[in-house]
């Protein structure tokens, strides 16, 4: 994950991308690259959902989504100083605490 964190930082710094890069701007890319998504998803049964992965034209739109999604997130996380890993595993067992087995 540092590693992935190093690449986008350097990233963004040579497209002198951080001045775009306020919490509020960060979190209005991350909902309009969702929306996208959703919008592949928008018709679908959950049936055909389920299948969607196997239509080889629109399985690299989705992977190009969620890539976007995610490189918006960790930005995100990196301009807070949260830790994804340390955060998402307190907040499951959060989440475990709060809906036991």
């Amino acid at each position: 994950m540092e590693k992935l964190q190093d690449e986008i930082k350097t990233f963004i710094k040579k497209r002198q991308w951080e001045p775009y890069h306020a919490p509020k701007n960060l979190i209005l890319s991350l909902i309009s690259e969702i929306g996208e998504l959703a919008d592949i998803f928008r018709w679908l049964t959950p049936k055909q959902s389920e299948k969607i992965m196997e239509d080889k034209k629109v399985a690299p739109h989705i992977q190009d989504e969620v890539a976007d999604i995610f490189f918006n997130l960790i930005v995100l996380a990196r301009k807070l100083n949260l830790d994804l890993i340390k955060i998402t595993r307190e907040k499951m067992k959060k989440n475990g605490e709060k809906y036991p087995v």
